[in-house]
């Protein structure tokens, strides 16, 4: 049902698509009706114009021939006012004079029954009571268009009374319906005027597309080609008679027709000149050398490309065959590969790049890239050959080679003689482990009794000590206990070298572990007046890991804190979940560290520099072995710091996950 509805319209549409001649009928009516329209438009407006001011011009003319009389001659007058109104103005445009004192009272009319109504507001169709004079268009109350003009009376300046007049402008209305006919009149006539015109003109059209279709076809005929059948019907129709054809107009179809014609007098006559130039020209163009035979071999054309190659003139070889560019050893079996080709149309090589050699004009032999090609003309089979001169390529390839294989001798030389080097600072590095792991029996045993000693007597169990002897041995004690740490963190290090840490893995609660480890330092930081503050995430729980080793990786930090802030100092630490892991800080306001010591100070023995007026303190070993007891708990660490702002050391453990730590039982 719905493409029934829509039939008509794509009727329209296929004719407008397909009709040059509806098309320009259509577009000519259009633009007659438009510039008709737009004149009418201009007409009406000007009429109009010319009799809304005609009552303009009446209106005002009454009103003020009023208002020069004056309201108190007018009010005091209005037996005289009104026998003036009935009898000086009879123009039949004039609807209404009224004459209102100040309480909006008419006192004075055209239409006597209209004297003593009161106006209201809604009444006065314009401004109420104005104090100028008021021209404005409204309509009556049967609807037709007036113009209505308000005068105010002055006497002895005070504003008394109004003058109001009402002209009608039914001529208007009238005048603009005349015109509109008069100008549909005009506009019909018009189209069918241009409606004839069209269809002589298209007629004509049609005549002179004929004429030019049958001087094409005379055309076609000269160079050879066969018109089509189109052609044929195009130019034997009668010059009188119209040509159907479904989907397009006459006009259409001839012009369709001379089109299809003109291409094919266009494509014929320069084939014959593109087959001439257009190999020859990308011939020439071309770097390469580019060689054509005929099927005997001869050669027949020659470029610049392989005239740079072979050394030949093109005047040299054309004409002869192609055996004078081959070495002696590929001419007997190109002939043979030629008759082949030419008795059952087989080869082994067309279509195919091979890498052969070339014979020049002097007699050298050189490498080159050949791809071969074939066509057939109504003259028989020709052969194209597209040469590039390899020689260059060839040297280098072999320079690469060679360069190559002795770049590959040195790489495995230099591998031996590193794996010999590495090999040996294994061997160094193990048996360096191993000394100082076998040896920690025999450093920590005197060291132990030097400490045990020294602390009896500072204990005075066999008697006092006098002020010297007690600083002395205050001296022995302290500095054989920094000895007993700087021996162990060695050892614990030779111990990570050396494959032999053992973690004791358990299962306990990080956060009283962090708890209990910031109690070790509470009161060191207490005696240098360092502010120490905790911050632990509730959600921080069991950690399966090295207790005792993750106490030593933040007891280390937390020193390191203390000793570099200076007093008044902050020193922060906390301790939260992110993922599967936590993430433990230690935060203080100290010195800092410069860009080139974080780059290093997790180095074994390395030392933050410091003012020369301090003393260094501690072995330059904690930082180093924090790192590698976090990273064999599958951690890190880190560290953000400015110096003279303070410094932010961060280390992570997994929490949750279950971890494999090299080492541990």
């Amino acid at each position: 049902m719905p493409s029934r509805d829509w039939e008509p319209f794509s009727g329209i549409r296929r004719k407008w698509c397909g009709s040059i001649r509806f098309r320009h009928t259509v577009w000519l009516c259009v633009g007659i009706v438009l510039i008709m329209g737009i004149g009418s438009g201009l007409l009406i407006y000007q009429t109009g114009n010319l009799i809304r001011k005609s009552a303009e011009d009446r209106g005002l003319a009454i009103t003020r021939a009023f208002a020069t009389t004056g309201a108190a001659t007018i009010l005091n007058n209005l037996f005289v006012t009104q026998e003036a109104i009935q009898k000086s103005f009879q123009d039949p445009d004039l609807l209404r004079i009224d004459i209102i004192d100040s309480d909006g009272m008419i006192v004075a009319s055209k239409h006597v029954d209209r004297i003593g109504a009161v106006l209201t507001d809604k009444d006065w169709t314009v401004p109420v009571k104005p104090r100028q004079e008021v021209l404005t268009y409204s309509q009556d109350v049967h609807g037709e268009p007036v113009l209505v003009i308000v005068e105010p009376l002055f006497a002895d300046r005070q504003l008394t009374a109004w003058l109001r007049v009402v002209m009608s402008l039914t001529q208007v209305r009238h005048e603009e319906w005349q015109t509109v006919l008069r100008m549909l009149l005009v506009t019909l006539a018009l189209m069918a005027a241009g409606i004839v015109g069209v269809q002589v003109a298209q007629r004509h059209v049609s005549h002179v597309l004929r004429t030019l279709i049958g001087q094409l076809r005379g055309a076609l005929s000269a160079l050879g080609a066969s018109p089509r059948t189109g052609i044929l019907d195009a130019t034997d129709a009668s010059r009188d008679q119209p040509i159907a054809h479904p989907g397009q107009g006459e006009i259409e179809y001839l012009t369709d027709v001379a089109t299809q014609t003109t291409e094919l007098v266009k494509s014929q006559s320069e084939a014959l000149r593109e087959s001439e130039t257009k190999f020859r020209s990308v011939a020439q163009s071309a770097n390469d050398g580019i060689v054509s035979a005929n099927s005997r071999g001869l050669i027949v054309s020659w470029n610049r490309g392989a005239e740079t190659i072979f050394g030949y003139k093109e005047e040299e070889v054309v004409g002869k065959p192609l055996t004078v560019l081959m070495p002696e050893r590929y001419r007997e079996l190109h002939q043979s590969g030629l008759e082949r080709h030419r008795s059952t149309g087989e080869s082994r090589v067309i279509g195919r790049t091979l890498e052969l050699h070339g014979v020049r004009k002097d007699g050298t032999e050189f490498p080159l890239d050949l791809s071969l090609a074939s066509w057939k003309t109504e003259e028989g089979t020709f052969y194209s050959g597209i040469i590039r001169d390899i020689t260059e390529r060839k040297r280098v390839t072999e320079a690469l080679q060679a360069l190559t294989l002795s770049l590959e001798q040195k790489v495995k030389e230099r591998t031996a003689e590193l794996e010999i080097a590495r090999d040996q600072a294994l061997v160094a590095t193990q048996h360096k482990s191993e000394f100082l792991a076998n040896m920690s029996h025999e450093l920590r045993t005197p060291l132990n009794a030097v400490i045990g000693f020294s602390d009896v007597l500072l204990e005075k169990m066999f008697g006092d000590l006098n002020e010297k002897q007690e600083e002395y041995l205050q001296d022995i004690l302290s500095s054989g206990q920094h000895l007993l740490a700087l021996i162990n963190d060695i050892l614990d290090l030779s111990r990570i070298e050396a494959g032999r840490t053992e973690l004791e893995v358990s299962t306990f609660n990080l956060a009283t572990t962090v708890e209990n480890t910031l109690v070790l330092v509470r009161e060191r930081a207490l005696r240098r007046r360092v502010d120490l503050t905790s911050e632990i995430n509730s959600q921080l729980g069991d950690c399966r890991a090295d207790e005792r080793r993750v106490k030593q990786v933040l007891l280390n930090l937390l020193s390191n804190a203390i000793k570099f802030t200076p007093e008044g100092g902050r020193i922060s630490v906390t301790a939260s979940v992110i993922g599967e892991y936590a993430e433990i800080s230690v935060t203080d306001t100290g010195i800092g560290i410069s860009t080139e010591d974080r780059q290093r100070i997790f180095e074994e023995f390395y030392q933050v520099k410091r003012d020369p007026a301090h003393k260094r303190e501690g072995t330059g070993l904690g930082l180093a072995l924090s790192k590698k007891f976090v990273e064999l708990h599958g951690g890190r660490i880190c560290v953000e710091s400015e110096p003279g702002k303070g410094s932010t050391f961060t280390f992570t453990l997994p929490l949750r996950a279950p971890i494999e730590i090299p080492g541990s039982h």
